[in-house]
């Protein structure tokens, strides 16, 4: 199982809206996907049909238990599609284990048990370096960085990046910086551009070809628990994220075929 962060400390960069639609993307293509929701504002959770409020047991539970089988939830909209939900009774991780011995590793543990049951695992992190976010860092094996268009967010994805580095020794020395992803790009705008100008010249390959434009179906399609393939599967959003699956496939080295 490739086990893939999407994170960013910064909020309103699209990351649940690309961890969706990417888990999406490879479900419906025939890989076996494990969505993995590490944030307590259980975005990804409500975008993909589940009521966190209603929820029995989250991403907490798998923390404190030590295992993830026991807390999977089948997802209906393809085959092989599951979720380790979260809501704002998972805040209680960033609390309860902050004092515990090898806290940041708890989720790494609590995957093993799934290790063989999925091909990719997508794991949404909250806007914040918390317990939660190490615990993330910690388990997977690439992370992206979803990054709008903008000075200080430019700036803040170089220090995000040197963060990340500085834990890497600790948490999890084969973590890999596998690539930034530019979202809700204008192409209209002057700024849009000269923040890619800028990163290519700051990032060079890490910045991912496929860029994410700004599409106003990506933002109606979780409201009715759809991914952007099946609301509008010929806009712009659903070309763009295609072209981004495809591409984290070839960088991760995994077939295009599930």
């Amino acid at each position: 199982m490739r086990k893939i962060a999407i994170a960013n400390n910064k909020g309103g960069v699209a990351k649940t809206t690309t961890v969706y639609n990417l888990a999406s993307y490879y479900a419906k293509n025939g890989f076996k996907v494990l969505v993995v929701d590490m944030d307590p504002q259980g975005n990804l959770t409500d975008s993909l049909g589940i009521n966190p409020v209603t929820l029995d047991n989250t991403i907490y539970d798998v923390l404190v238990n030590r295992k993830s089988k026991d807390f999977l939830i089948k997802l209906p909209q393809y085959d092989h599609f599951y979720l380790l939900p979260s809501n704002l009774e998972s805040e209680a991780a960033n609390l309860n284990l902050a004092s515990q011995v090898s806290r940041e590793t708890l989720l790494k543990k609590s995957l093993k048990d799934v290790e063989d049951d999925f091909d990719i695992c997508l794991i949404d992190t909250s806007p914040s370096l918390s317990v939660l976010t190490f615990n993330a860092l910690a388990a997977a094996d690439s992370i992206y960085i979803p990054l709008r268009a903008g000075y200080f967010e430019l700036r803040g994805a170089g220090m995000l990046i040197d963060t990340i580095e500085q834990l890497k020794d600790e948490l999890n020395s084969s973590l890999k910086i596998n690539g930034i992803i530019l979202t809700q790009y204008d192409i209209r705008s002057n700024l849009s551009s000269d923040t890619q100008n800028e990163l290519e010249n700051y990032f060079g390959s890490s910045l991912m070809k496929s860029k994410i434009r700004q599409n106003v179906d990506l933002g109606k399609a979780p409201a009715l628990a759809q991914d952007i393939f099946t609301f509008a599967p010929h806009s712009n959003g659903a070309k763009d994220y295609e072209f981004l699956a495809l591409e984290i496939l070839e960088r991760e080295g995994l077939n295009t075929n599930g």
